[in-house]
This record gives C-alpha cells, sequence and structure tokens, in this order.
C-alpha cells in the first residue's frame, strides 16, 4: 500500500523520528521522503527536537536565569529608582487581593506571563531578605498541581486524538443518494395488513382521532370584556363587573409534520422489517384521516452499485483518499413508501402490503438491503422534513442496531466507528434545529444512549401499539 506524505507524518507522531521504530514495511518510504521532501525532513527534525528536549526536561528548572540585582537597577532606559513607600503599600495591597483569587496561593501571572515584580518589596527593610522571601512565594506551589510533562504530552495528544474522531464526516459524492421506488406486482392485497392492523391498534387510532379532534373544536369563552353580550352572565353589571361578553376561541390547527424513517438493513429481514411496516401502516391511515402531513422512508446503503465498483470511480476515491480519509463512498438508498407530495391513496398502500405480504424477506421486498448509515438516512430525512411549511416537525426513526456500513480502506477502529460518530453528531444537529426526534429501538437498546427521546420496543408484536401511544404523546400531549 502507497505511503502518503501526510500518513509519514502520523507515524512519525505515532513512532517517533528514530528510524529504528518506523515499520519495517515503511522505512524505504519514509527515508525517501526524508531524502526527497524538505517540509518532511523539517518535520522529522522539529521531531528530533521536541524529543531532545523533553529527555533533559525538568518541571523545576524551565532553563531561565535571571540576575535580580542586575534585573532591577538597570534595563534599556537605564537604572530603575527604587520604590517609594506610598509605591510600596499600594503594589502591596493589589498584591494581597491577586492572592485571595489565586488558586495556587502565589504570585498571580497575567495573560502576558509576565514574571513576579520583586522591585515593590523594599518597605524600609533588608532589600536582599525581602527579596529572598519573595523567592519562596514564587516557588510555593502545590505540588499536586504540577504534571510530569510526559503526562501532559500524553494527555494532549489524547485530546488531539478526540478532537480528530470528531471531525467532518466525508463522502465522496452524494450524487449517487436517492429516493427509490419500492418494486411491487401490477396487483397487492391489503386484506392481510388490514386485518393485522385493525386488530392491534384500532381501538387506538379511534382515542387518537378522537383526542385531536377535540383539541380543534371551536367554542365560545364566557367572561371576556368584549365579544357577543352573554345573558347568563349580565349580572354582573350590577357589581360593576364588564366580564359580560363571550368571545369565539378556535383552537390552533394541528400545524405538523412527520416524517417516519424505517431501518432497511439487512438486520431487519424477516419479522422486523413486517412489524414496522406494520406500524408505519397503522400511523399512516391515522395521520392520512386527520389531515396531517407525513411521509415515510426507509433508509440503507447499496454496496453493490455497479457505478461505484468502476475503476475510474475507485481511482477517483482513493485519489481523495490520500489528501483527507474518505468515510463514504456508497449511495444512500431511500426506499420511499410515502413522500409528502403523495397523498394516502390505495397505490401508495399497497407498497406497504407488498412488504407485509412477502414477510419483509430481502429479495423479495422490492428495494436492495444494505448496511445501517443511520446519521446518513437521518440527515436525507431532515433535510426534507425541514423544508416543510408546517411549524411543529417530528422525526421518528426505528431501527434494530447500532450504525454501520463499509468505510473506504478503514485501517483502524477510529475508521469502523465513523458512522456511529457520524450518527451521533447528526441526532445533535437535528434536535437543535428544533425538530422533535425520536429513537425508536427494536429489541436494542442503542438509540437510548445518543437520542434525548428514545423509547426500546422489546416485544416486537406490540410495536404498532406502542408506536401509536408515542404519536398520541408527542402530538396530543
Amino acid at each position: 500500500m502507497k505511503l502518503s506524505v501526510n500518513e509519514a507524518m502520523d507515524l512519525i507522531d505515532e513512532c517517533g523520528p528514530d528510524e529504528t521504530f518506523w515499520p519495517p514495511e515503511h522505512v524505504a518510504a519514509m527515508n525517501r521522503y526524508v531524502a526527497g521532501d524538505p517540509e518532511f525532513r523539517s518535520y522529522v527534525e522539529d521531531a528530533k527536537w521536541l524529543e531532545s528536549m523533553l529527555e533533559n526536561w525538568d518541571y523545576q528548572d524551565d532553563g531561565a536565569e535571571i540576575d535580580f540585582d542586575t534585573d532591577l537597577d538597570n534595563d534599556e532606559d537605564g537604572p530603575r529608582r527604587r520604590p517609594s513607600d506610598t509605591d510600596e503599600e499600594d503594589a502591596e495591597d493589589e498584591q494581597d487581593e491577586d492572592l485571595e483569587d489565586f488558586p495556587f496561593g502565589s504570585i498571580p501571572v497575567d495573560a502576558g506571563s509576565r514574571r513576579p515584580d520583586v522591585s515593590n518589596t523594599n518597605h524600609g527593610g533588608d532589600f536582599e531578605s525581602e527579596r529572598e522571601e519573595e523567592d519562596d512565594k514564587i516557588i510555593e506551589v502545590d505540588a499536586s498541581q504540577i504534571k510530569d510533562m510526559d503526562a501532559l504530552m500524553q494527555e494532549f495528544i489524547r485530546k488531539q486524538i478526540e478532537d480528530a474522531a470528531g471531525e467532518e464526516f466525508r463522502v465522496f459524492t452524494r450524487d449517487f443518494d436517492a429516493m427509490v421506488d419500492i418494486a411491487i406486482p401490477d396487483q397487492v392485497s391489503l386484506e392481510g395488513i388490514d386485518q393485522k392492523v385493525a386488530s392491534a391498534t384500532g381501538p387506538l387510532q379511534k382515542d387518537l382521532r378522537r383526542l385531536i379532534a377535540a383539541r380543534s373544536q371551536v367554542k365560545r369563552v364566557p367572561g371576556m370584556r368584549s365579544g357577543r353580550l352573554h345573558g347568563p352572565n349580565l349580572h354582573r353589571i350590577m357589581a360593576n363587573d364588564d366580564r359580560v361578553f363571550t368571545r369565539r376561541q378556535e383552537a390552533e390547527s394541528l400545524d405538523t409534520a412527520l416524517s417516519l424513517l424505517i431501518d432497511c438493513s439487512g438486520s431487519m429481514n424477516g419479522a422486523r422489517t413486517v412489524l414496522a411496516t406494520e406500524a408505519s401502516y397503522a400511523l399512516g391511515s391515522v395521520l392520512a384521516k386527520l389531515g396531517i402531513a407525513f411521509e415515510c422512508l426507509g433508509f440503507t446503503d447499496k454496496t453493490e452499485d455497479p457505478r461505484v465498483r468502476e475503476h475510474g470511480y475507485l481511482q477517483e476515491v482513493r485519489a481523495a483518499d490520500e489528501v483527507a480519509k474518505i468515510h463514504r463512498m456508497f449511495p444512500i438508498v431511500m426506499p420511499k413508501f410515502k413522500a409528502f407530495e403523495e397523498r394516502w391513496t390505495i397505490p401508495v398502500m399497497r407498497r406497504f402490503g407488498h412488504v407485509h405480504n412477502s414477510r419483509g424477506q430481502t429479495g423479495a421486498c422490492g428495494y436492495n438491503m444494505g448496511y445501517t448509515p443511520e446519521g446518513c438516512g437521518l440527515e436525507f430525512a431532515a433535510r426534507r422534513l425541514l423544508q416543510r411549511k408546517e411549524r411543529r416537525k417530528i422525526l421518528i426513526c426505528m431501527t434494530d442496531g447500532e450504525p454501520g456500513s463499509l468505510v473506504f480502506e478503514a485501517r483502524s477502529a477510529e475508521d469502523y466507528g465513523a458512522y456511529a460518530r457520524q450518527s451521533r453528531q447528526v441526532v445533535k444537529a437535528i434536535e437543535a434545529s428544533g425538530i422533535d426526534l425520536v429513537g425508536v429501538g427494536i429489541q436494542h437498546a442503542g438509540p437510548t444512549a445518543y437520542y434525548s427521546n428514545a423509547i426500546v420496543i422489546n416485544d416486537v408484536n406490540e410495536m404498532p401499539r406502542q408506536l401509536l401511544a408515542l404519536l398520541k404523546r408527542f402530538i396530543v400531549g
């Protein structure tokens, strides 16, 4: 494998500038860079200098030598005057105030890293004894507060690694990402899914519709100071109470858009896909009757896409990866159960029915089942949701596993964890955008670790009922 300059520099950071500790397979390439790349050679020399400095490091001696007598009495502008008693008293008061707030009880140092000013320490006594007393104060630092230099360097390197781990999730291209139609036969029966949903969620659907309808009622509220006269309240006039009117009050309409996201990875194959589809179908039938805008998408990826398996494409990705690590090179596939712009019609309902009738089996559902690029799917769905004009936006994501997919030329555990880190970053961004985001773990508690709102469904047979109850809590309250 070809070693890039950046990778060679990383090896210097990891193994040091001594050739003895370089990986044998990279020694020749490293020496070529040393001989032919001035920037790399300078990087190695700097690393050697840093190592030599650390070998001789003593935190009790920073190498600075100060001649107090010379420094006090002479500078570039000539001899320095002795402080007066007034100057000394003011300086002492100011120093005492600083010492009260300083954590280690020593002489405070300001943002300019000034050394302690000992010129104000002569209060009519022996100057040398006062100077020695100040020297004692300078080194009276709690030893527990001082860290070994090696520990400081280790902490610094660890912080750099953590920052690097939080770098932007790099996608080579989004040109191939798309919603895809679910391939279904000409005739799909809805009888099976209708019966299953009606028996499992029928009562809760009616309850939800009734509660939302009650919220949308128009009513007249008495006890107002303007509006239409209200006969039963006219007696208040005798007590100089002018609250004898009623006013028409209309509850706010349900100004909500909802996006439902289904994990379509291979691990969902079978019963989990069937039940996720049933739950989504039950939600869809309720939302459609209530006039709430919604869509239902799946998410997975397609690692066998012929467009990204071409030699030219792979060479382009490899060249880009040498400049900056590429995490995703495969297209995101979003199976379309129902889009926002589609009505809840028989052709749309048949997509759910087909997946249900095919028992959620790979190759029979009508869409690809790949890995679990959860963050990518969330980002795709959230962008569409944020374009909606509705005031309130809800996104529910159902998944049965940890986020993950193939990373281009993964070389470490950090590379393999890129999708999980990205999912956590995307969840935080979506929650900060004002979207009500809910993670639903299907027999898996993963979402509870990084979603602010998360539930776990262990009994998949209860999944439609629990999701409707969740919708009731978020929309109705």
